[in-house]
């Protein structure tokens, strides 16, 4: 078990219940973040104290979490990883802060460009059987609107897919026909959720 808060990373100790490790982070709360070099692990890189963002679990076991709220409740676009072996923060993409606009690309096509833009609130999130994680909503500080895009994103490739959903936020959604798949369904916006 892993519990990510403020910015501090602890973990339980299988061996003993009921006892924890304080694996990486800061023990004083609303501390900045130190990016370092996009897509270098090192000991020193370390989110800031983020609340509400979107959590992962690869089949690797190394940990994800994209977006949230920082220290000062704006609203994040980056994506960071964490290494239990190596105990190493790995800023993987996003601005390196504060806002960062959506970029959609062609619905359904991955490019390194792609990027959901900054969102907090308890994004749904899962991981599919190919390991790819999957993120539907949130809020956005930057645009005051509920979102209700979906989207996915590949570890091995580093790039995010905009699979559907509507863009522009504040969605009701397109429920159709009880039962009856359709490309045109899209649930309503939605935010501080959870999904297994």
């Amino acid at each position: 078990m892993l519990c990510l808060g403020i910015s501090t990373l602890q973990k339980t100790n299988a061996q003993t219940p009921g006892e924890w490790t304080w694996m990486s982070g800061d023990n004083i709360t609303a501390q900045p973040p130190v990016f370092g070099t996009q897509g270098v692990p090192d000991p020193l890189n370390k989110p800031g104290g983020i609340y509400e963002g979107c959590e992962w679990m690869a089949m690797s076991g190394d940990f994800y979490f994209y977006g949230g709220l920082d220290y000062n409740f704006n609203t994040q676009a980056d994506l960071w990883k964490y290494d239990p072996l190596n105990n190493e923060w790995t800023w993987l993409n996003g601005p390196g802060g504060t806002g960062g606009t959506p970029v959609y690309g062609i619905r359904g096509v991955a490019a390194a460009t792609n990027q959901p833009g900054e969102r907090g609130y308890g994004m749904l999130s899962w991981v599919d059987n190919n390991g790819n994680f999957w993120m539907y909503g949130g809020y956005s500080n930057l645009t005051m609107t509920y979102l209700s895009d979906f989207w996915k994103y590949d570890p091995a490739t580093n790039m995010w897919t905009w699979m559907g959903g509507d863009p522009l936020g504040n969605s009701i959604g397109s429920h159709g026909t009880m039962g009856v798949p359709s490309p045109s369904n899209t649930p309503p916006s939605s935010t501080e959720n959870a999904c297994t």
